[in-house]
């Protein structure tokens, strides 16, 4: 089966929205791997604000990896949407989701 993948592209500090909602399915995140503009921290919230990740420090020159996990690192309650909020830079990477039933 085929994985949507998903690209961020910020502009700057704020919300990016990862995946939208899809009624009576959760969103899986399988993997991510970016990086910011400057150092900052994001998380992970899904549509309703709701925080699915501890805010994560990511340095100028480094960066965030998160590899495939068939698993998923993280999903969404059913119906909503995924989110990363980045508090300062701007968040730049790729990722790949997963619609699950539920």
């Amino acid at each position: 089966m085929a994985l949507p993948y998903i690209n961020v592209t910020q502009v700057g500090a704020g919300t990016a929205v990862l995946a939208a909602p899809v009624a009576g399915q959760k969103i899986r995140l399988r993997s991510l791997a970016g990086f910011l503009s400057i150092a900052g921290t994001i998380q992970l919230q899904d549509s309703a604000g709701a925080v699915l990740s501890g805010a994560m420090n990511v340095g100028i020159a480094g960066g965030l990896v998160w590899p495939d996990n068939p698993e998923g690192w993280l999903e969404t309650a059913s119906g909503k949407g995924l989110s990363l909020v980045s508090i300062t830079g701007a968040f730049n990477g790729v990722g790949m989701i997963q619609y699950v039933p539920g």
